[in-house]
């Protein structure tokens, strides 16, 4: 079975825990979950298929350790009982935390899947293949423009980069 390395560079992101509400904190890595639904997008596979793709081993490894941020953020909520309330009194502030440099190495390998996960992520970083890929929302969940992402798979020639 063959085993592929992906590189994956994130200048901003987050990955919120389900209970985040007003504080809205991250876990310091990205939960294998998080990794496998990104692969899942890179490789253009819909959500409703996954499980195909259960028998999949994947490891995950950081790059150093990542820098965390906090920002503040205003927000005014406006109760849906009483449309009519003043947005001013309804006023407080939000943080969010933000992880800043997250360099991520991803070893994937099909293992006993029953579909090859490996095939789809090679297929699309191949410029004649790649355009029969239909990808659902973002790689790690991080609007477009908060970063550029960068992910390269280590072949025998070398670094592929995504988006050349």
């Amino acid at each position: 079975m063959e085993t592929i390395c992906l590189f994956v560079d994130v200048p901003i992101c987050a990955f919120r825990p389900n209970w985040s509400r007003e504080y809205q904190d991250t876990f310091p890595f990205p939960p294998p979950a998080t990794v496998f639904g990104m692969l899942l997008s890179l490789a253009g596979v819909d959500w409703m298929e996954k499980s195909n793709y259960s028998g999949i081993k994947l490891a995950i490894a950081l790059e150093g350790e990542l820098e965390k941020t906090r920002v503040f953020r205003k927000l005014r909520r406006v109760p849906q009982a009483n449309r009519n309330a003043d947005p001013l009194t309804s006023r407080r502030p939000d943080y969010q935390d933000l992880l800043l440099w997250l360099k991520l190495w991803v070893w994937l390998n099909d293992g006993n899947s029953g579909y090859s996960l490996v095939e789809k992520v090679k297929q699309s970083f191949d410029k004649k293949q790649r355009h029969t890929l239909k990808r659902y929302g973002g790689l790690l969940r991080i609007h477009r423009n908060l970063y550029e992402l960068i992910i390269r798979m280590i072949a025998d020639a070398g670094f592929l980069n995504l988006l050349t």
